[in-house]
């Protein structure tokens, strides 16, 4: 009998050391995100930090959990008055151009402040998925506004 736990355990081992080796795909929902929004083909994933008063940071993921491929995800902060005017802007695309079904991709803005903010907003854009193949070039991006993206009550990760 011990024998047979002997070799059961060593072929779980076994098991276990080549499924160690493959690819891992992606945690959904991914952790460690206070702010969620999404689109019918994408998820943003973000947090707002404040490391001094002159800069926004703005870190996050793009996630795409159901199914095509996007492109060119690009994501904007902008700090806007209590006029609802423009103060300053930064933006940055996601590390990677493509994305596939359950692929996700990083993003960071830094976004320098001026004290005239009343709100930060953000923009995220991609090119959707388009029939059977796709090409690199052309499609017309969709764009999506988060309004008070950094606002500790709205558009929480939380489910």
């Amino acid at each position: 009998m011990a024998s047979a736990s002997r070799t059961f355990l060593t072929c779980c081992g076994l098991v276990l050391a080549a499924c160690a080796g493959l690819p891992q795909h992606a945690a959904y929902p991914p952790a460690g995100f206070t702010h969620r929004v999404a689109s019918s083909d994408v998820e943003v994933y973000w947090n707002c930090v404040r490391p001094d008063v002159n800069r926004l940071e703005v870190t996050g993921i793009a996630d795409t959990p159901w199914a095509g491929t996007i492109r060119f995800v690009e994501v904007e902060a902008v700090s806007v008055n209590d006029r609802d005017q423009t103060v300053t802007s930064a933006k940055a695309p996601t590390q990677a151009v493509v994305l596939h079904t359950n692929e996700q991709s990083p993003f960071q803005i830094v976004l320098p402040l001026t004290g005239a903010e009343a709100r930060v907003d953000l923009y995220y854009q991609y090119v959707p998925p388009r029939g059977e193949g796709f090409r690199i070039s052309g499609g017309t991006p969709r764009r999506f506004l988060v309004h008070d993206a950094c606002s500790p009550a709205q558009h929480l990760a939380h489910r």
